[in-house]
């Protein structure tokens, strides 16, 4: 019995009665499909059902895609009728160790008669100022639900835009670490085999050999302190990049700067800021409390100064946005008319729409052309590097071969 007991997970749910009230709880089972039988046979429909994670001992920080899911069930769980205190604890009951450190002085704000938005306030490192603003709005219009689904699917699109960076990252990083084992191979292997060659013989050695020579012993006998420097210099301009806003702003503007990069990095703050704007209009708040909203989050210093600059004018000036973005060179000129439609039309939150959609579309080819760029030019770098390893020992064996 006892083993029978112990093979049963705990799972987490919420369900209308046939009352049509909305109920929160928890049941134990064997598999999915049998709570889910188990809850129609006490006249339960299931709405939301998920296992009950076991308690991890190692303790982590809280994942981006985490917070998504969060907006999403919650959002879910009222549009269901369950009040939001009883969606948090459902979600909490049901979340990891580190999310429900998170969930519980939200909770417990909400149960004390507080605004959700004071409990995403305690957490600005997990929720963002568009996250936040968006929320306070909505509370003040009645629409929660409708504003964290929106949310939810904002930071979605978010997440994928990340996602495509990193693809475009990784794809270098790999050809880069197959160029420096390729490097560490020919100069640890092959180039102290023919350096014992060349003695035998009593060969001259030509001044690039000499070159080779010199970085092979030079890899062989300090390859600890070589290995050490580039952990440090990484652990270095990590924490620069992370602490330096001078650092940061020095690489936002490389970022705008070096020709590979300079289309994604744009394209990519774009994305970011239209998507951030159509959240937000769509939540009912004006123009220029919209463009406040989304200050700060295009990932990119001058961007973000733009914006902020633009936002002011608008309040200031009472100028159409149309007018004003196109005194700034960053925003493309498509923009331009994409804004002037919509002060036309009337039709913000579409046009905001169709326009993040163009853009994403701009993006995706942006990456594809980035990896492609990447690839030709880390191709390059290792056929060079092989080449120069290759001429550079090959040059007295032909000298040899010439002496004969």
């Amino acid at each position: 019995m006892l083993r029978f007991l112990s093979k049963k997970k705990r799972y987490i749910y919420v369900g209308r009665t046939s009352s049509k009230k909305v109920i929160q709880g928890e049941l134990y089972s064997k598999h999915p499909r049998v709570a889910l039988n188990e809850l129609k046979s006490r006249s339960i429909s299931p709405l939301w059902l998920k296992q009950k994670d076991k308690p991890s001992l190692i303790c982590r920080k809280v994942f981006p895609k985490e917070i998504t899911y969060f907006f999403h069930f919650l959002g879910s769980l009222i549009q269901q009728g369950l009040p939001i205190a009883e969606a948090l604890k459902a979600i909490r009951l049901s979340s990891e160790p580190s999310v429900q450190r998170v969930l519980e002085p939200i909770e417990a704000k909400v149960n004390a008669g507080q605004p959700l938005s004071y409990g995403l306030d305690l957490f600005p490192e997990y929720f963002d100022k568009v996250a936040r603003n968006l929320i306070r709005v909505a509370e003040k219009t009645g629409t929660l639900e409708e504003a964290l689904l929106e949310l939810s699917s904002y930071r979605e699109r978010s997440e994928q835009i990340e996602q495509r960076l990193k693809s475009a990252k990784i794809y270098p990083f790999i050809l880069v670490i197959g160029e420096v084992m390729l490097m560490t191979v020919m100069l640890t292997i092959i180039v102290p085999a023919l350096k014992e060659f060349f003695e035998q013989a009593g060969a001259s050695l030509p001044f690039l050999t000499q070159m080779v020579l010199v970085l092979s012993d030079l890899v062989i006998q300090w390859w600890w302190a070589l290995l050490f420097g580039v952990i440090l210099s990484l652990f270095i301009f990590q924490l620069l990049r992370t602490f330096s806003y001078k650092m940061q702003t020095f690489l936002d503007w490389l970022a705008l700067t070096i020709p590979v990069y300079k289309q994604l990095s744009s394209a990519m703050a774009i994305s970011r800021f239209l998507h951030g704007l159509r959240t937000q209009i769509a939540s009912g708040l004006p123009l220029h409390e919209g463009m406040q909203a989304v200050k700060g989050t295009t990932g990119n210093i001058f961007y973000d100064r733009d914006v902020a600059k633009i936002s002011r004018q608008l309040e200031e000036t009472g100028h159409p946005l149309s007018k004003i973005i196109q005194n700034y060179p960053r925003f493309p000129q498509n923009l331009v008319s994409f804004f002037l439609t919509a002060e036309y039309t009337g039709e913000m939150p579409k046009m905001l729409e169709i326009a993040s959609q163009y853009h994403d579309s701009n993006l995706e080819i942006k990456v594809e052309k980035l990896v492609q760029s990447y690839e030709m030019i880390m191709t390059l770098v290792i056929y060079a590097s092989i080449g120069f390893v290759v001429i550079a020992m090959y040059l007295p064996i032909f000298k040899l071969g010439t002496a004969v």
